[in-house]
């Protein structure tokens, strides 16, 4: 995260999660990375914030997640799929 808060500019409060994705997509496209993040519990990041955490962060095409939850009864598989605009 340190490379991303330095692409950001001076640091306020209440920084919104679109200027996290723009500098987060930016390091990884100056840098050239690809990124492998490990979410534990993510069922419980889904039922707070729904999937468009997740479905933004893998909209840059260079992150992968590895998602792990307690609840069985949880269907994550197609978190990050496009969707339809119909």
């Amino acid at each position: 995260m340190l490379l991303v808060e330095k692409t950001l500019a001076p640091q306020t409060k209440g920084t919104n999660l679109s200027s996290y994705y723009n500098a987060i997509k930016k390091v990884i496209n100056d840098f050239d990375l690809h990124i492998l993040i490990m979410l534990d519990e993510v069922d419980k990041l889904l039922n707070k914030s729904g999937d468009n955490l997740l479905y933004n962060l893998l909209d840059t095409g260079r992150i992968s997640l590895i998602m792990i939850t307690n609840n069985e009864d949880r269907d994550v598989g197609n978190v990050g799929a496009k969707r339809n605009n119909d």
